[in-house]
């Protein structure tokens, strides 16, 4: 039996097209009234209108589902809060946020992106997710089993488009500072790292990786996964996954085994043994940061719990 979002509220931000829209169109089939936020910009973060969220709604609405337009630009200091409203006055409650808005900036290269473009790539991926999270978090609280997805990228694994990657990581901590708040108020926090052909996609130079990402990844094969994420059933918190192709797998940040020095020679040990510092045949994943502290404590004390 399919898993039913029945008058749950979601608020999707960037949901005019690709990404959002599958996500939209997906949970509205299942009975969830999907708040369709965009601003109509382009890939760069120009800003549009209306027309975008409009036509996602209109679509949602003639295959019997419920949403609403929101045309707020998650840049603006009000925009977490006009969207939130909105969401209240149609129907009462927020049960769910994706925040999926994002847009290139800048050149590719250190030497090609100002630090201008990196704030405003910050305010567009971060800021705008901190926006659109903190307004409706009472809310969430309110629901019992509130969901937050935050949009990173496998882009952090490491690609010269420094503006991005860096914001992009950004969202992994976001999500895993969020994650230890949730905990404590009945929400669930996680990031998805989603692989899909999209108009920022579109952008890739000809050759085979544009087409792999056109052949095996449309935005609709990273829905499913993202539904899951918002269900009350969803039983993670804090985590990242990568998610395409109707694939989903973690992935995580772990710490080896590492390498303790002779203190009397330290420079020299570490040279010395550098294999030994990255060498990942032990690891551990910590819970948070007080687990990580306790981890190099336990190993300088002989007692670490390595996998």
């Amino acid at each position: 039996m399919s898993r039913d979002f029945t008058d749950r509220v979601v608020i999707i931000t960037g949901a005019g097209g690709g990404l959002g829209r599958a996500y939209a169109h997906f949970l509205a089939a299942r009975g969830a009234r999907i708040v369709v936020n965009d601003y109509g910009g382009d890939v760069q973060g120009v800003a549009g209108d209306l027309a975008m969220a409009r036509s996602v709604v209109e679509e949602i609405q003639a295959a019997g589902g419920q949403a609403i337009a929101n045309g707020a630009d998650v840049t603006s200091p009000s925009a977490g809060d006009e969207i939130v409203e909105q969401a209240m006055a149609a129907w009462g409650r927020v049960d769910a946020v994706i925040n999926n808005a994002g847009a290139t900036r800048g050149g590719v290269g250190i030497a090609e992106n100002s630090a201008e473009d990196l704030l405003t790539s910050f305010d567009i991926h971060v800021a705008g997710s901190v926006r659109v999270t903190r307004a409706a978090w009472p809310h969430l609280i309110a629901s019992g089993n509130g969901r937050v997805v935050n949009t990173s990228s496998d882009s952090i694994w490491g690609t010269p488009t420094s503006n991005y990657v860096t914001c992009k990581a950004a969202i992994v901590g976001l999500t895993r500072a969020l994650a230890a708040e949730a905990a404590e108020v009945g929400i669930a926090v996680n990031t998805v790292m989603p692989s899909a052909w999209t108009r920022m996609t579109g952008g890739i130079p000809p050759g085979d990786f544009r087409d792999t990402v056109e052949k095996h990844f449309p935005p609709e094969a990273a829905a499913p996964f993202v539904g899951f994420l918002v269900h009350p059933d969803c039983p993670w918190n804090g985590e990242a996954f990568q998610v395409g192709g109707n694939r989903a797998a973690r992935e995580f940040l772990a710490v080896t085994g590492g390498f303790k020095a002779d203190p009397a020679r330290a420079l020299d040990s570490f040279a010395e043994n550098a294999e030994r510092v990255v060498d990942a045949a032990e690891w551990m994943v910590p819970t948070d940061m007080l687990d990580s502290v306790d981890l190099v404590v336990s190993d300088l004390e002989g007692r670490a719990r390595w996998r």
